[in-house]
């Protein structure tokens, strides 16, 4: 499944990791959110309002499970790692982004998430192949995240969001709401500095140019101003952070990462269950499949290691269980972000390269 609107759900068992917001238009997006993700801080016991209860240990793969509990809990066995991880996550409209960097000269912060969660308004019109975009972001900005409050709650006023790269697509994964755009092309990289926009009724206004104003991010332990991203390998442990639908408050799994092997044996059961995934070709090069559940909202959130370092981003997840009764979540690795954004970075002249780079840092 692409983690997708709840709306767009369709009788085969799959959908986009995401619950977009309405579409966008043509000439940069939907504009204002339309919902307001904060207020009164989140019980210091959330499990009974989570639809999959209490967290684990964080010791094997599970389902979705609410983080504010534990982030209540220094006790708790999964609290390091919610804590280095889960205050880097910040809500869309109605999806996630995850705050991949603040290492930039002015302290802002490098976000990435997942081009279906934006809507294709943003980067060309539905049906046409989407061109790769490498921009200096600092006029085209939209009000539309909500920054982290640490306790599994969003602030109620807006962050803007500056679209930075948006890899190229091809045209036949460009139409209708992106339900058909593969983990390849599906992430978009962008900029978000520590402006805070007023929201009335959920209307946040434009926002001016970027500002190099600090984004101030209580994020665990300074894991945003250290080296921040790596690469997994089969059997290791993920933790799975968004902000599903259901509830609007920040929620993790742990997602076990499969080998080639057990992928293609994943597909098979999917596609004997009727599930989109099953179908759906595998892109070792560009994702990587865990066993572990990820819900709708949580398009574009982050898979970390043990360590906090960012993995990848969430993108796709089937409805249908495997043997051992929990789904499967597919998510565009890091490392092959990074390799495209410093290819399309070489490209550039040197004076326009300066000028992005100083919005993204050094891409550590």
């Amino acid at each position: 499944m692409i983690i997708m609107r709840s709306s767009d759900i369709r009788p085969v068992f799959a959908l986009l990791l995401t619950a977009c917001s309405g579409a966008s238009d043509a000439s940069g997006g939907s504009g204002a959110p339309t919902v307001v993700r904060g207020g009164a801080p989140a019980p210091a016991d959330a499990r009974s309002d989570h639809p999959h209860g209490g967290a684990p240990a964080c010791d094997a793969a599970s389902r979705v499970f609410p983080v504010a509990p534990i982030l209540a809990d220094r006790a708790h066995p999964c609290y390091a790692w919610v804590r280095a991880t889960a205050p880097r996550v910040f809500a869309q409209t109605n999806d996630s982004a995850v705050l991949w960097s603040r290492r930039t000269a002015a302290k802002t912060g490098v976000l990435v998430s997942a081009m279906h969660s934006l809507g294709n308004g943003w980067f060309g019109v539905p049906g046409q192949a989407f061109k790769e975009r490498l921009v200096d972001p600092s006029e085209e900005g939209v009000a539309r995240l909500f920054a982290p409050a640490g306790d599994g709650t969003f602030a109620s006023d807006a962050s803007a969001l500056w679209i930075v790269y948006g890899p190229p697509v091809p045209a036949k994964e460009t139409r209708g709401k992106l339900e058909s755009i593969l983990p390849r092309h599906d992430f978009f990289v962008g900029a978000v500095d520590g402006q805070r926009f007023s929201s009335p009724g959920g209307i946040a206004p434009a926002p001016g140019p970027m500002q190099k104003r600090e984004l101030r991010l209580d994020d665990g332990g300074a894991t945003t101003t250290a080296p921040t991203f790596a690469d997994a390998k089969p059997g290791d442990l993920l933790l799975l952070v968004g902000v599903p639908k259901t509830t609007g408050t920040a929620s993790a799994a742990v997602g076990r990462v499969l080998d080639d092997g057990e992928v293609a044996t994943a597909q098979r059961t999917l596609r004997d269950a009727g599930d989109e995934e099953g179908r759906v070709p595998h892109d070792r090069d560009a994702e990587l499949w865990v066993e572990g559940e990820a819900m709708p909202g949580m398009s574009g959130g982050g898979a970390f290691d043990r360590q906090g370092h960012l993995v990848g981003i969430l993108v796709r997840g089937s409805v249908a269980k495997g043997p051992n009764g929990l789904p499967y979540t597919r998510f565009v690795r890091m490392t092959f972000v990074v390799e495209q954004l410093r290819t399309a970075l070489a490209k550039l002249p040197a004076t326009k390269r300066e000028a992005v780079t100083a919005v993204l840092g050094d891409l550590h």
